[in-house]
């Protein structure tokens, strides 16, 4: 068994190009080389976790069932490339949604407990990939072996508002990724968590866990 068996991502921006409020099954596009790399990673048997954030349903912006009819979609494309997501979870809140009635919404982590719970997951085992902030203080929060920024989608832009835009700009020249851990940052600024890892795409982000991530954690 993999040293990392369990990859959490966000969808838009990361696994998908960002449309504002996609409700279009029609409109699903996949980022360049996401598919064949996330059948590479079940081929590697590592199960894959989409936790996405949909306000857009609290917005009355589309429905539900219309989230839905995206989700299949996407999880066709994929399966037309190789790749399984053994389970999607999504929060349908708004931002400003108290939180007596939203524990969802990333950062928060009650995705991640339903997806624990429901697939008994190791926090250990388990990284989280995403373009936003979000994503990276989801992941920190959960306990999570990795949080990986991508550059793709809004990932540029947050990398410049977490000060790694230097960071960044050398892992998009490089195509690959620059190892925060490594790379004389702090792991925090303040109450901002800091990404392990920023990464050119998805494809680099998963090509870092398999060749750096799982070698640390196996030696450890």
């Amino acid at each position: 068994m993999p040293c990392i068996d369990s990859i959490l991502l966000d969808r838009d921006g990361t696994i998908i190009i960002d449309k504002h409020y996609l409700c279009d099954p029609d409109g699903v596009e996949l980022i360049a080389e996401a598919g064949e790399a996330l059948a590479a990673a079940c081929a590697a048997g590592k199960k894959l976790f989409v936790v996405t954030n949909q306000s857009g349903i609290g917005r009355g912006m589309f429905s539900e069932e219309q989230y839905q009819q995206c989700r299949i979609r996407l999880d066709e494309m994929l399966q037309a490339d190789g790749a399984v997501v053994s389970a999607s979870v999504h929060c349908p809140h708004t931002p400003d949604a108290t939180p007596a009635k939203c524990l969802c919404r990333k950062p928060e982590i009650g995705m991640w407990r339903m997806l624990e719970s429901a697939f008994s997951l190791n926090a250990g085992k388990s990284v989280m990939i995403g373009d936003k902030y979000a994503d990276v203080a989801f992941g920190k929060n959960a306990g999570l072996a990795a949080s990986i920024l991508v550059l793709t989608g809004k990932g540029m832009a947050e990398a410049e508002k977490l000060g790694l835009g230097v960071q960044a700009d050398e892992a998009a020249q490089l195509k690959g990724w620059v190892d925060i851990r490594k790379n004389d940052v702090s792991a925090a600024v303040g109450d901002t968590f800091l990404p392990d890892v920023v990464a050119y795409n998805l494809a680099s982000a998963l090509r870092w866990v398999t060749t750096v991530l799982e070698d640390d954690a196996c030696d450890a």
